[in-house]
């Protein structure tokens, strides 16, 4: 994926360790961290969104598409839904690794 204003928050590489521990092949491994980082973007934006007045999701969504990359975007969020909505991402973003890690295990044990 291209970069996003929160890449910072979202650190993936101890869910693509355990991932290795499979051994999926190249491309089977490629296809997994695409769909492990679309689920962090897609539930990522849905806290947004879900937290962000519906009267500023229009504005939101076209800075966002026009420039994912601007740090502003998260000054524009702490301003409009809250000062540590940071930590509010982060705390997500635990969670999903939460449960990516467990579905993990799920599948080694299989």
């Amino acid at each position: 994926m291209s970069k996003i204003f929160y890449d910072h928050l979202v650190k993936i590489e101890e869910v693509t360790l355990k991932l290795d521990q499979l051994e999926f092949e190249e491309e089977e491994r490629e296809e997994i961290v695409q769909i492990i980082e679309e689920t962090f973007h897609n539930r990522i934006i849905e806290l947004i969104l879900d937290r962000l007045h519906p009267d500023k999701h229009d504005d939101f969504l076209l800075h966002f598409y026009n420039s994912p990359a601007d740090e502003k975007l998260i000054d524009i969020l702490k301003e409009e839904i809250a000062d540590d909505f940071e930590k509010e991402i982060e705390k997500l973003v635990n969670k999903i690794k939460k449960e990516i890690l467990t579905e993990i295990k799920s599948f080694k044990k299989k």
